[in-house]
């Protein structure tokens, strides 16, 4: 989520070729998103396993990168760069969707299994390793969309995600099965 936040600034001046400030074209519908992502859960979480919702979170982000990262190019190819802008607005809504998808479940889970005197300390710490594990995202990705080009870091963190989300699911299985 981070490296989208720090790359978005590059992809929309290099890829859609708008103004850095242009956020909105990303943060607008990946709200909506999560909104949706919310709205959805709050219905029908009851009919899903949080396990298979995680993973298919993961595996959705990941293909969303990833079709950031390719879509500038496959555009390019069928001279239709018109449609980016449609293109990027609907993938972020689908962004914001899994985002909802993996925090939603995920703080659920911790608020059903801690007691009301470690609740604070456990959102306390959990906020502080992902406070720290932003900085790893920042760090890596400007150097990285300048040294290659933004896209195809979009690509490989994706690919990443399509891949990393299941196979960190199969070690885990046991334990996250308990995630009903």
């Amino acid at each position: 989520v981070f490296t989208v936040f720090t790359l978005g600034a590059p992809y929309l001046r290099v890829v859609l070729h708008r103004a850095e400030s242009d956020t909105y074209i990303v943060l607008v519908p990946a709200t909506i998103g999560m909104m949706t992502a919310a709205a959805l859960l709050s219905r029908f979480a009851h009919r899903i396993s949080r396990a298979r919702l995680l993973v298919a979170a993961l595996v959705a982000t990941g293909t969303v990168m990833a079709l950031l990262g390719i879509s500038p190019n496959v555009l390019e190819h069928l001279h239709a760069q018109g449609l980016q802008v449609t293109l990027v607005v609907l993938l972020a809504v689908v962004f914001g969707c899994a985002l909802g998808s993996q925090l939603i479940p995920a703080f659920t889970v911790l608020q059903e299994n801690t007691t009301e005197v470690s609740r604070g300390r456990i959102f306390g710490g959990i906020f502080t390793v992902i406070n720290a594990a932003v900085a790893v995202p920042l760090l890596l990705a400007g150097p990285l969309s300048q040294l290659f080009c933004t896209h195809l870091v979009f690509l490989s963190l994706g690919g990443l995600l399509v891949l990393g989300g299941p196979l960190a699911a199969t070690p885990l299985r046991a334990r996250i099965s308990g995630l009903h």
